[in-house]
């Protein structure tokens, strides 16, 4: 068939468009899992990769993801690549349990950590060249931040001194001993999006950090959600002042939505957008839960541009009640802080919050002079039960709702009632079904997802759960075992853990990476024994783990191990039953053969160090082969189970 120059070209034109269609459609998806591997292509969950290094390493095109594996943690920075206005890079979660954790803390907890200067001083072992910002002790106690060695006269006092990065720290007896839990928090901002664009960060915890959780400074098109983040905070500022918010937009920013997060325990402000002499314009907050910061949420801008600022439906409760507090040298305690504001401000709202309880003040607002007709305040509802004072307005103090009103005039359309939590002390913000708050936001605002006029605060009346999800690990508050042992079957003398909710599963192995939650070595009681694999001088590890998937730090102890019956691989681990690992090193296949056929039931596991499962059968016969080539180099143990005998074997696996 013969087609004219003009028809040619037509069609050449249109295949030319079908493909730059697809090239541009196409778009990636990266999975991230601590048993992954760096040298995998992260393009499918078993083939994910491991590190942090790696995901900001990682040449991005727009639309693409990348995806932390629920339940693991990375220590570190993560830093967003951008996509483009039509096609967003996202970072985010898969599979089930807790949130993705990205965090800055360095757990302390064996006895060798802390070395003893006398008068209940101890020493860390080891110097941070990053400092030290605060200290968290048990999961829920901060220590409290000292200048110098003679300062520390109480338990949990510690000094960070910057000319040694060595930390001290006051204690009746061993840190390690004396606490359950023990995390030096870091200075890091675990999500730095600078000179970025078009980026979505969802459904992950960012906690744990003597910094920042997020910073974006000269940003736009960014998305925050669903994110988690508390324990913020505690760098040095200047002197003895300190600092450290959860989200913090610095200098130019447009075009930012931060909604449906969990912001709690900041040393500054839970969210907060400011600068020097920038253009801040189309900034949304919204559906946010805040609690025990020292603001809630600050601004401020004294030059620049400020417009379309969108503070609504957030639940902001118990300003200045956090750790932070009492370690300021200005403390104060309040819910909204707007100072320093541009005569070029236009169309800042704040509505349909809640703004529960601070220390000093619900509304700190000054340096508006002129300006009051650019902010609308309305739909809020205030509770103070903590101050004698409501709000402070251009350096004026208000005692009472009513003269707020009055000199401001704004909130005509706020309350000033109980909101009626479900359970504040536990951080369930869910509305009662008596509360003030149902049906009471701005009628002109999106109404809820039953169709009816939006509520006030984050939480829709009715939710069937708030968004504080449990993020707690479990704490091991005791493990205790002998020195020595003659046996490769250790006893365990002691082995307890507590939880906010309650503890489901205990783990004893000898590696220092958090373990899988699927892996099959995990028991719903405290084991009583551990079952080595070879003799020597051992550091045994333990781990507990909670319903909601969290998975505490490690509390250690060492044991000698002087006689065993481990096998090598071809040599019987406990009679009356023979069993061969052979060959042994292998490469990509082991055999495991047995003298006679086991009873039905009987089973062969293989787990890597981190006791992740790898390969796993019922026995069927009196050999069985295993295909490793999925597996890298390293340490192996084949576990098989006859009846209720249960033996170890080492495999090591050479590439």
């Amino acid at each position: 068939m013969k087609y004219s120059i003009n028809e040619l070209v037509k069609r050449t034109f249109l295949v030319f468009i079908g493909i730059l269609f697809t090239m541009m459609s196409y778009s990636a998806t990266y999975y991230v899992s601590n048993s992954g591997s760096d040298s995998n292509n992260g393009q499918s969950e078993n083939n994910s990769w491991q590190t942090l290094a790696r995901v900001n390493s990682a040449s991005l095109a727009a639309g693409d993801s990348v995806l932390f594996h629920s339940g693991d943690s990375w220590f570190g920075q993560l830093v967003p690549k951008s996509g483009s206005s039509s096609a967003r890079i996202t970072y985010g979660a898969y599979g089930t349990g807790n949130k993705p954790l990205i965090h800055a803390a360095i757990t302390k907890m064996s006895t060798g950590d802390w070395v003893d200067q006398g008068s209940n001083i101890w020493r860390s072992s080891s110097t941070y060249s990053t400092e030290i910002g605060n200290i968290l002790f048990n999961g829920s106690v901060c220590g409290m931040r000292k200048y110098s060695d003679g300062a520390l006269t109480a338990q949990g006092h510690f000094y960070y001194n910057t000319s040694t990065d060595y930390i001290t720290l006051y204690s009746k007896g061993n840190p390690a001993s004396y606490y359950s839990d023990i995390k030096l928090l870091s200075v890091a901002i675990l999500v730095k999006i600078n000179d970025k664009s078009n980026i979505n960060v969802k459904d992950l915890n960012l906690s744990f950090t003597g910094g920042y959780s997020v910073v974006g400074d000269g940003v736009s098109g960014i998305t925050l959600s669903n994110l988690t983040m508390i324990w913020i905070g505690g760098q040095t500022y200047s002197g003895e002042v300190r600092k450290g918010n959860a989200v913090e937009f610095w200098n130019n920013c447009q075009n930012a939505l931060v909604e449906k997060c969990t912001v709690g325990e900041v040393f500054d402000a839970g969210l907060s957008n400011q600068g020097d002499n920038a253009t801040q314009k189309n900034i949304t907050y919204r559906k946010n839960i805040i609690y025990h910061c020292e603001y809630s949420y600050e601004y401020f801008l004294p030059e620049g541009e400020t417009s379309n600022i969108l503070f609504e439906n957030n639940t902001c409760v118990d300003a200045g009640l956090g750790w932070g507090h009492s370690q300021r040298p200005n403390p104060s305690g309040r819910h909204i802080r707007i100072a320093g504001t541009p005569s070029n401000t236009n169309n800042f709202v704040v509505r349909n919050n809640i703004f529960c309880n601070a220390v000093d003040v619900l509304n700190y607002t000054r340096s508006i002079e002129g300006l009051e007709d650019r902010f609308t305040f309305n739909y809020n509802a205030f509770y103070q039960t903590l101050s004698s004072n409501l709000a402070q307005i251009k350096m004026v103090y208000y005692p009472t709702f009513s003269a707020y009103q009055s000199a401001t005039g704004w909130e005509s359309n706020s309350s000033n009632k109980d909101p009626l939590f479900v359970d504040a002390a536990n951080h369930d913000y869910r509305l009662a079904s008596n509360s003030p708050c149902i049906d009471a936001g701005d009628p002109s605002s999106a109404k809820d997802a039953n169709g009816t006029r939006s509520d006030m605060g984050a939480l829709e009346s009715g939710s069937s759960a708030a968004n504080t999800s449990d993020t707690s690990r479990p704490v091991v508050s005791a493990f205790d075992i002998p020195s020595t042992s003659t046996s490769l079957t250790v006893p365990l003398s002691t082995l307890s853990a507590t939880d906010n909710v309650g503890v489901t599963a205990f783990l004893i192995n000898e590696s220092s990476v958090t373990p899988a939650l699927s892996s099959t070595m995990w028991h719903p009681t405290a084991p009583t024994t551990y079952q080595a694999l070879s003799p020597g001088t051992k550091t045994l590890y333990a781990w507990a783990r909670d319903a909601a998937g969290n998975i505490s730090y490690a509390r250690t102890e060492n044991v000698t191990i002087t006689d065993g019956g481990v096998t090598t691989g071809t040599e019987n681990i406990i009679e009356p039953l023979k069993i061969d690992v052979y060959p042994n090193p292998c490469r990509d296949q082991v055999t495991v053969r047995f003298s006679q056929t086991p009873e039905a039931g009987s089973h062969v596991e293989i787990f890597d160090v981190t006791g992740k499962s790898v390969a796993s059968r019922e026995i069927t016969n009196a050999e069985e082969q295993f295909t490793l080539t999925a597996q890298s180099a390293g340490l192996y143990m084949v576990k098989t189970k006859v009846g209720s005998t249960e033996k170890v074997t080492k495999l090591i696996i050479n590439k």
